[in-house]
């Protein structure tokens, strides 16, 4: 009689209990979106302009042509199907911090998911060719500086020579350190969490 007792205090307390649970928080993800790109830049403003963009025609086309954004049934049936991202797509700037939290507020929590990360790779992908750019001109500017270095053996003018060192200089200390800096600021911008 006892046990009875137990299994039934347990069986109706159960519902209680599931009412009591923690709700499971919906899907979101984080970027980091690294310093701004120029200095003097308010960071304020940069957050902003970073989350402005995410909207962007760049970001959310890529997203549609991600092969698993395409299968899914809400952008499947859909005629406009940037817009319906447009208007699902929430993206809030941490305060005080370099990163953008992203979340979706339409379709099944696979569906948010599957967006969601593709918003990230979508903005990976979008700094990759900048980062090749960058690195290409370095190469070609190390070329130019063994060039200006060929070119001032082969002179007898002191004052091209002078001029070759001037360019040299100016490749070296001015040119390639902001193509570095460049990239390394680029490269900051990272998923901190992915959607799950």
């Amino acid at each position: 009689m006892r046990y009875r007792f137990a299994f039934l205090l347990l069986f109706t307390m159960l519902p209680v209990m599931n009412v009591l649970a923690a709700p499971v928080p919906e899907p979101s993800a984080l970027l980091a979106i690294g310093p701004p790109p120029d200095p003097r830049q308010k960071e304020e403003d940069y957050r902003k302009n970073q989350k402005e963009a995410q909207t962007d025609v760049v970001i959310l086309g890529t997203v549609l042509y991600d092969p698993a954004v395409k299968k899914l049934p809400s952008i499947a049936r859909r005629k406009d199907a940037y817009q319906w991202l447009v208007e699902n797509l929430r993206v809030t700037a941490e305060r005080g911090g370099r990163r953008l939290r992203f979340t979706f507020r339409a379709g099944t929590r696979a569906e948010q998911v599957t967006i969601l990360n593709a918003v990230l790779r979508a903005n990976l992908s979008s700094h990759e060719g900048p980062i090749k750019c960058s690195e290409e001109w370095i190469r070609v500017h190390e070329r130019n500086i063994l060039d200006l270095e060929e070119r001032i053996k082969a002179t007898k003018n002191p004052q091209e020579a002078a001029s070759y060192r001037k360019g040299i200089e100016e490749l070296r200390s001015v040119r390639i350190p902001e193509l570095r800096a460049a990239i390394a600021r680029v490269k900051e911008i990272a998923v901190i969490r992915w959607a799950e």
